[in-house]
């Protein structure tokens, strides 16, 4: 039985001119897909899940594809740890403050769920915490209290301390092949008293 081909239907200059667009179109796009980053496909291939009646909208960001942005408030219990760590440049060592919030058990399910078909699951639970205009006394006040805000900044304490804490804006994306989770805090209530922590998880790549 003879399956009909292209080549019985089509005289040979049209195949010729198809034959002719689909090599352009090849030169368009295997460049392009070939410094298409991992981070950019699993970004931008992702499956997007928010739990059902939560407030958080999603924002796509118009300046990074690798970006999945949600906005709205959602409360969660869990602790907020404070540390210091030595960022290492060309010709210096900076010491940096960072800021992050670890949700209790079962927490994470408030919050939407950014997946590659082809990405392990990955549960936020270290999230680092942005300072609004880059504030630290205040946003150390805000967790810490008073005296002890100041502490952490003179003497470079690593402190923790659990409570409910609110965000207004939840961020996901990857870099390294890594999924990490940033949030943007604006209320926090503590329910026990700060303890001494030890040392800071690396975030890096």
């Amino acid at each position: 039985m003879h399956i009909p081909q292209l080549g019985d239907v089509f005289p040979a200059s049209v195949m010729n001119q198809i034959r002719n667009y689909l090599l352009a179109l090849l030169i368009l796009v295997l460049p392009a897909a070939a410094q298409a980053s991992p981070d950019w496909v699993y970004a931008t291939h992702a499956n997007i899940s928010i739990p059902e009646g939560s407030p958080l909208i999603h924002m796509p960001s118009l300046d990074d594809e690798t970006l999945h942005e949600f906005v709205g408030q959602v409360e969660l219990a869990g602790k907020v740890q404070v540390g210091w760590y030595r960022w290492i440049a060309e010709d210096s060592i900076e010491i940096e403050m960072e800021l992050m919030f670890l949700p209790a058990a079962e927490q994470h399910t408030k919050l939407p769920v950014v997946q590659h078909p082809l990405e392990p699951p990955t549960l936020p639970s270290l999230i680092s915490l942005d300072i609004p205009n880059g504030d630290e006394s205040a946003m150390l006040t805000r967790l810490f209290g008073e005296k002890l805000a100041a502490d952490i900044l003179k003497k470079r304490l690593n402190r923790s301390v659990e409570g409910i804490i609110t965000f207004n804006t939840y961020q996901t994306r990857v870099e390294c092949d890594r999924r990490f989770f940033r949030a943007t805090p604006v209320s926090f209530t503590s329910t026990v008293k700060p303890k001494v922590l030890g040392s800071l998880p690396q975030l890096g790549c």
